[in-house]
């Protein structure tokens, strides 16, 4: 899928902000070139924030999708075909965030988790059983790429940082 108007107002949204962090889709095309899928995760750096990207965004036009408030808070809102889903969840907060890297699309910098945490999320995701078909073989290819990236050091680090959720419940 092109990357879309859309996903391009996200990205100018998000450069002005130092508040999140890209994850899962788009955060692999940005390491890999491997296309994205027509949306743009982030997790956010306190609960509240959810929500208010999310006014943001309905300010311009775009419609609320959904919204949950558990032990995670998450939110989606959509313009078209696109969508910006935000979480917030503890783990990332205290473990993702905080290592999170700059990279740049097209001049556009954008705050993005590490490479090792890119490919520990997207191990995770494959033993969902909610993941299609298409998204599982595209992180397979992401992880192929992955591997040669990563520092194995930073790695191991992030594993021993991990909480216990991650492991035994697969979230982040």
């Amino acid at each position: 899928m092109p990357i879309t108007a859309e996903m391009e107002e996200i990205m100018s949204y998000l450069s002005g902000r130092d508040d999140y962090a890209l994850f899962a889709g788009f955060a692999a095309f940005l390491y890999t070139g491997i296309e994205p899928s027509s949306d743009i995760d982030i997790f956010v750096d306190l609960p509240e924030k959810v929500e208010e990207i999310i006014e943001d965004f309905l300010k311009k036009g775009w419609k609320r999708t959904q919204y949950c408030s558990q032990q995670f808070v998450t939110g989606t809102v959509k313009s078209h075909d696109t969508t910006l889903d935000l979480c917030f969840s503890p783990p990332a907060h205290n473990v993702l965030i905080p290592e999170r890297i700059t990279t740049h699309y097209k001049g556009i910098p954008l705050l993005v988790i590490t490479p090792e945490a890119l490919l520990l999320t997207k191990m995770s995701q494959l033993t969902s059983p909610l993941r299609t078909d298409a998204k599982t073989a595209r992180d397979r290819q992401v992880i192929q790429m992955l591997r040669k990236k990563v520092d194995v050091s930073a790695l191991r680090e992030l594993v021993g940082n991990l909480e216990d959720s991650f492991w035994t419940q697969g979230w982040y």
